[in-house]
Order: structure tokens, then sequence, then C-alpha cells
């Protein structure tokens, strides 16, 4: 045969092979995923390869194939039972070349026995309590009905109260004169009648303990980097942070989360596995001096130094407005009567520093600030002091150039460089097992996050900044506790966290908005920068990727990081248009770098 005919030949048997599952690839929803019982429509995307279709049907719906091959769809959802499948097509009425199933969430608790186990407080299946404590217990059931409860050899049966409609709750307190020489401990059992009589009893397999007398207190020591201390005992109620080698006095558990006392009637919680045992326990921590000086260097602070006999005691630093602070520290006593610091005309930032002990074991120091405002603080714990660290607000290396005219007047010289020796701490978000957000293309976030800080990275250091990423690979992992240690080694004067965001797999991409990019803050020191780096962003006109504002976020590094730190959603990768830009295009990221280094170069010169 003529080699022009067999070739012509192969590529018309080429062509016309059906498409296969191996051609196009489904991204979102994962096999298996899981969706809420509410939901009616889902996210669906994913990529046909370089098969160079336009269109693909899925449930016998078409759905258009952007130009680089990626799809994305809101389809709506068709089960009555518990999952459901998408079945992916090349075109109307052929046969599916790709289906995923997906399911949906286990139902709520319709029965009354289901509804009560659902619902009750606590919620860990073992409560270990010390003599004289009252353990509260409630749940939820049908209104105007009659609850009871026992502790399994420790209690009869006790009425419980429907303190409001549909919720009981009851109290159980074991003496200690209960409890001398032994412990006790049973299950927890319920019982309930409806307002129709009929009767349910529910056994909880919670296992209520209190120990014998002299079990508790115990005294633990954080044995992790930064270990959460939680305010109650359920999920969301992350408060603070303590570093390693910190004595805590716990005094109960409930599951995996011992109870502290912090001091007087003051509790929190904090995970077992953050923790070791100690030897011996410490007396209150006697403070014994407070002294106010100035530190001098490229970085210049106030230094406002605690000292004390004694360990490492746990504190929180609270920010009672812009221009004031709250010191707090726990298992601590006053043995001080004056605070010696120089007049308030030669420290630069402390006005003045008072005292007062709100609570058994507990000092505070509030220290008020002159302006200008902090630029941020650290602080610290030793074994014998708590230093708070207070970073100057544009002074010393943070003060730009100045220009000075032929008639002595002296202003800002705006094109020097004002990032000259700043450090500045990128860091991409994600990484190594934790993807973050995944694209239609099948690329994850932590790939984009590391694209657009080393494009940023570039761009400072061309201005004459010092840039450290937190890392420097997208499959390398890194948990959030080290990078705010990375941080506070370091001592930046930036910290800025970059990311993509994401929709959950039901929430409808195609309505309301708009979205694109954001950044968040959490202390008010950040929300200049936040709002400068909004500002840069929405004048670099980032084609494909609108604007969603500046918000305060409860994030953990946000809370963690006390000087200018700002995290930035950078766009939405489920978009195939955002995707492009995010992942693929060079041009977008030269834009991107230059708005982030615009933004932090009017920051530092007092200009947001």
């Amino acid at each position: 045969m003529n080699p022009t005919l067999r070739l012509l030949s192969f590529l018309i048997l080429y062509f016309a092979l059906p498409v296969g599952a191996q051609d196009i690839t489904l991204v979102r929803p994962k096999e298996g995923d899981s969706l809420p019982r509410f939901a009616r429509n889902i996210i669906v995307s994913g990529n046909v390869g370089k098969t160079g279709l336009k269109e693909i049907w899925i449930n016998n719906q078409q759905v258009s194939v952007y130009r680089t091959g990626s799809f994305m769809a809101y389809l709506p959802i068709n089960a009555s039972g518990d999952s459901f499948s998408f079945n992916i097509a090349t075109a109307a009425a052929l046969a599916p070349v790709l289906s995923r199933a997906v399911r949906f969430e286990s139902r709520a608790a319709e029965n009354t026995p289901d509804r009560i186990l659902s619902s009750l407080e606590p919620k860990a299946n073992s409560v270990e309590m010390q003599g004289g404590e009252p353990l509260i217990i409630s749940f939820q059931a049908p209104e105007k009905g009659k609850a009871k409860f026992k502790v399994s050899g420790i209690t009869g049966k006790k009425d419980m109260e429907e303190v409001k409609e549909g919720l009981y709750q009851a109290g159980v307190t074991v003496t200690p004169d209960d409890l001398k020489g032994k412990e006790l401990r049973g299950e927890l059992v319920l019982f309930f009648e409806d307002a129709q009589g009929k009767s349910y009893k529910v056994e909880t397999k919670k296992i209520v303990r209190f120990a014998k007398v002299g079990q508790w207190p115990k005294l633990v020591k954080t044995s992790c980097i930064r270990a959460k201390i939680l305010s109650s005992p359920v999920t969301g109620s992350y408060w603070f942070s303590l570093s390693s080698a910190t004595l805590l006095q716990a005094t109960g558990m409930v599951g995996n989360l011992y109870r502290l006392r912090l001091a007087g009637s003051l509790n929190a919680w904090v995970d077992k596995e953050d923790v070791s045992s100690a030897k011996s326990f410490p007396k209150s921590s006697l403070v014994e001096t407070m002294e106010v000086v100035e530190s001098t260097g490229s970085s210049p602070e106030t230094w406002v130094r605690v000292g004390f006999k004694g360990s490492k005691v746990p504190f929180l630093v609270e920010e009672e407005s812009k221009d004031q602070l709250r010191l707090r520290l726990f298992n601590t006593k006053m043995h001080l009567n004056w605070i010696p610091y120089r007049p308030a005309d030669q420290v630069s930032l402390v006005e003045s520093v008072a005292w007062n002990i709100p609570q058994e074991d507990e000092v505070d120091f509030e220290i008020k600030l002159k302006s200008p405002a902090l630029w941020g603080y650290w602080a610290e714990a030793t074994n014998g002091s708590v230093l708070l660290r207070l970073r100057h607000e544009r002074t010393g290396s943070l003060i730009g150039p100045v220009a000075t005219s032929h008639s002595g007047k002296k202003s800002v010289n705006p094109y020097k460089p004002w990032l000259l020796g700043k450090r500045i701490l990128l860091d991409p978000g994600h990484g190594g097992k934790d993807e973050g957000a995944l694209a239609p293309s099948g690329a994850n976030e932590a790939q984009a996050n590391l694209g657009l800080a080393l494009a940023v990275a570039k761009k400072l250091q061309a201005l004459g900044a010092e840039v450290t990423l937190t890392h420097s690979t997208a499959d390398q992992s890194l948990a959030l506790e080290d990078r705010v240690a990375q941080a506070k080694d370091l001592n930046p004067d930036f910290f800025v966290s970059i990311h993509c965001n994401d929709f959950a797999n039901w929430v409808n991409p195609f309505e309301d908005g708009p979205w694109g990019y954001s950044t968040y803050y959490y202390h008010s020191n950040s929300l200049a920068l936040a709002r400068s780096l909004e500002n840069e962003l929405k004048k670099a006109d980032l084609s494909g990727i609108p604007e969603s504002g500046t918000l305060w976020g409860d994030l953990y590094l946000l809370r963690e990081l006390t000087i200018p730190v700002v995290l930035v959603e950078s766009g939405y990768l489920a978009f195939p248009w955002q995707e492009e830009l995010l992942l693929m295009d060079a041009k977008f990221k030269e834009k991107y770098a230059t708005a982030v280094a615009k933004a932090l170069e009017r920051y530092a010169m007092g200009k947001y």
C-alpha cells in the first residue's frame, strides 16, 4: 500500500476509536465521598486530557470543556437511597466511559433512644471526676417527658429536670467521704418516658469514674512544640497555646482531655497526647521583679520582663485595645510592691504598667502603650521569667529612606528600597499529605501555593528583602505549629501565608460571590497590611479573579503570630479559568508577585 494511504488509514482508524475511561480524569467528587443529607446538587470537575473534546455528558447533561481541557459543573443529585452515581459519556446517548459513586452521610437520629444518645453531654465515653465535683448530664428528647438517670453501682435512679423544651438536665456529686481509700465507677444509664407514656431505657456505655481521694490533682508538663489549650472540652474551643515544658495542674479527665486548673475557679483543657507526667508538684511561683527595658539592634524593641521564683508558668497575652495589652500569669502569686520603669518620655512604647490579682494564683499586668502603636510583639516563657517583646512601629531599621530638598525640608523618598534588609517569611500553605484543594487538572493547592510563593520571593529579593520560605517543595509536610515556631525563631518583619480557596462539594459556585482573592487578619496590627494587600491585588487587575474583600479570620496562624501577618486566598482552583491563571500563567504570577511586594513596601512606608 502507498505509504501516504497507509498513514491516512491509520489516522482515520485512530480518531474513530472511542474515548475511554483512561482518557478522562474525574477529580471531584472522589470515589466514596459523602454529602450531607440536605445536599441537592454537587460540584463535578475533572479534565479530558488530550482528547480534544469540547463537551462531555454527565448524567445526560451537557458540560462544556474549558480550553485547557478542564471542566467543572454544578449538577443535581438524583437519588432516593443512601448513594448515587455520576456517569460520564463523550456524547449524548452514548454508553458511559466513566462512573463515580458518592454516598450520603448517615441519617440523623430519628428514634428517641438514638436522639438521646446523639445529644448526650458530656460527649466522651469516659469521665473522671474528684469527690465533691458535680457532673452535669443533659440530653434532648421529646418535650413534656419524664427523665431519670443512674450511675450503676453508685447512685439509684434520680430525676432530671426539663430546663427548657426538650432539654433534660441533672447533676450528680459524690462526696469525698464516700471515696476514702477507694474509687467508684459505673455506667451511666438513662430512662425516659414520653408524653404518651412510652418508656425507654438507654444504656450509654459511658463510664463515670470518681477517683479516690489523693488521686488528683496531678502535675503534667507540655511535651510538644506548642500545646493547644482549650477553653472547654468541646470541638472548636481553642483558646491559646503553651510552649514545651510548661507545668500544669490537672484535676480530672473527660475522654482524652485533661482538665487543668489555671487559677482560682478558671479551668482549661489539654489533649493527653500533648503532655507528659511530671515528678513533683510546685508551689505557686512568686513574682519578684518586673522591669521595662529598651533593646537596641537591627529591630529595636521594648522589653517587659517579669521575673519570679519557680518553673515555667502558663500565661496568656490579651489585646484589650489598640493601646493596651494584658499579660496574665497563672499559678502565680505577687511578691512585689512597686514596678520600676523609666519615665514615659524615655520609654518608646510603654506609657505605664500596673498589676492586679483578679483571683487566687493569677497575676495580671496591664501595659498601657504610647503612640505609635505596635508593629508587633512576641511573648515567651522560661524557667524563672516571662518576656514580652514589643516591636516598634517603623522605627530603627524600619525607618525608610528620607530625602532632603534644597530648602532643607525633609520628606520620604519613595524611590529608595523600603524593603532593603527586611526579613520576610513566606508560607506556601499545605504540603505533603495535606494537598489542600484540588484543581480540575488534578494539580493540588500545595503546588499552586508554592508556585505563587516562589514568584513573590523572587520579586521581594530583587527589592533587597531577606526572604525565607517555611518549606521549599510541595511534597513536604509541615504542621502549623512548626510554621509558628519558624516565625518565632526568625523574628521576621512580615509573615505572608499564601493559599488558594475551595468550595464544599455541595455549595453552588455560580451563586453569591464574587469568588476570588481575599485577605485575612486576626490581630489589629495586621488589619492595615491585609487591606494594603487587598488594594494592591485590586490595582493589579487580576483578570479572571475578582476581589472578595478583607476579612477577620479566627485562624491558628493568624492568632499565634503577633507581628504583621496576613493570609491571602489567591483564588478558587475549582474554576478552570482561575486554575489556569494560578497554576499555568507566568504573566499572572508576575502581576501577583508585584502586587504583594508593593503591599509590603507601602505598609513599611506607612502608606496604606
